[in-house]
């Protein structure tokens, strides 16, 4: 069979052999992959570049970012598109801008573009306020943590007294045939937003950004944000009242703070950052990620700093800290948003706010023992 091209193709076709064969003559010259690429851009000019993929992509028609979804549930089946930029062009951008002093300066905006394979976009459909949207990350194969967390900590929700939405932050697993389980769970409890990405430790800091832009789009509404683990017990009496002391119009993020924490130089440690990839001596100022709080008025400044802000792999201090910082958002630190495991007690958690490393056995343990009026403590501990 045989394949004629337009003429606009063929000119698009014959610009891409001949940058292919410049760039096979960097290949021979530099062995380093990354100074050739930043040779190779240097030299062929950026707007160059630029042009030709912007006509291939008019010419060959690349597919659209936004797809049909594959639910009949068209209320949990909109595939949203996010940030409209190609991934590829803003590479280019990246190495041409390589030599500024500054490190943050490196990535001048980031490409995110996201789809949504399942949502609840009326969540915060409300004729008042959301006073807290419940944000809990978790993974696409913790079906029964989420079960837990509904029907212990997070049951509060149910409360009429209580303005207050809750809903699981996924995004895409390893196996396919999960993917039906966690359709008929988003059917039967309506609180399941799933995004179109892989969703791994190292993608954390990518799911925290999709949060941020559910929550501007979605529950624009809300008050004040908790964003949370689906292994974490959060205490949500105790954090509403602390919600409640703080002044209305305020810009903050509330949770258990670090300052001057250093990156993790060991090779053989899970948080391993080398100094390429972090070159700072300190983490800017952040918060715990394991659960923080934040009032829902910063929600478009994180975002929008997100944009601009080379992205990083640990969430809580991409979120909190680096982010954070360029959009000028205060910290409030809170001893009670704890960050490593509580003795698993309703005693423990009585006065406290969140721990860290809870299983499903403990979660419904610890509500048991909290909501238990008969509950004995001695000095605030079992």
């Amino acid at each position: 069979m045989r394949m004629e091209l337009s003429r606009e193709g063929s000119v698009v076709f014959l610009i891409l052999c001949a940058c292919g064969a410049i760039n096979l003559v960097f290949y021979v010259t530099v062995s380093d992959p990354q100074i050739r690429g930043r040779r190779f851009i240097q030299w062929i000019g950026k707007d160059f570049v630029e042009n030709t993929f912007i006509i291939a992509k008019d010419k060959l028609k690349y597919p659209p970012a936004s797809r049909a979804a594959f639910s009949n549930n068209t209320k949990r089946a909109t595939y949203v598109s996010m940030f409209q930029h190609d991934f590829f062009l803003n590479s280019l951008r990246r190495l041409k801008d390589v030599k500024s002093t500054e490190w943050e300066e490196r990535t001048k905006q980031n490409s995110f573009q996201f789809n949504y394979i399942l949502n609840e976009p009326f969540m915060c459909k409300t004729n008042s306020s959301v006073h807290l949207m419940i944000v809990v990350c978790s993974g696409v194969e913790n079906l029964e943590a989420r079960f837990a967390i509904r029907n212990t900590w997070g049951s509060y929700i149910l409360d009429k007294n209580v303005t207050s939405r809750l809903v699981f932050l996924l995004g895409k697993g390893n196996n396919s045939f999960l993917q039906p389980q966690i359709q008929k769970e988003s059917q039967l409890y309506g609180d399941i937003v799933q995004g179109d990405f892989h969703d791994s430790y190292r993608n954390l800091s990518l799911k925290s950004v999709f949060m941020l832009h559910w929550i501007k789009n979605f529950c624009s509404n809300s008050i004040f944000v908790l964003k949370t683990d689906d292994d974490v017990f959060v205490n949500l009496p105790n954090l509403l009242e602390t919600l409640s002391s703080r002044s209305k119009g305020d810009r903050y993020i509330l949770g258990y703070v670090f300052d001057n924490a250093q990156p993790d130089q060991n090779p053989n440690s899970k948080w391993y950052t080398p100094s390429e990839d972090f070159p700072e001596k300190f983490y800017p100022r952040y918060c715990s990620g394991t659960a923080y709080s934040f009032t829902s008025n910063i929600t478009n400044d994180l975002l929008a700093a997100s944009m601009e802000t080379k992205l990083f792999w640990l969430e809580d201090i991409y979120i909190t800290g680096l982010c954070a910082r360029k959009a000028r958002v205060r910290h409030v630190h809170n001893k009670e948003f704890w960050f490593g495991r509580r003795k698993s007690t309703g005693c423990e958690y009585r006065n406290g706010i969140s721990g860290h490393k809870v299983t499903v056995k403990y979660m419904y343990k610890i509500f048991a023992e909290l909501t238990n009026n008969n509950l004995t403590c001695v000095d605030g501990h079992n």
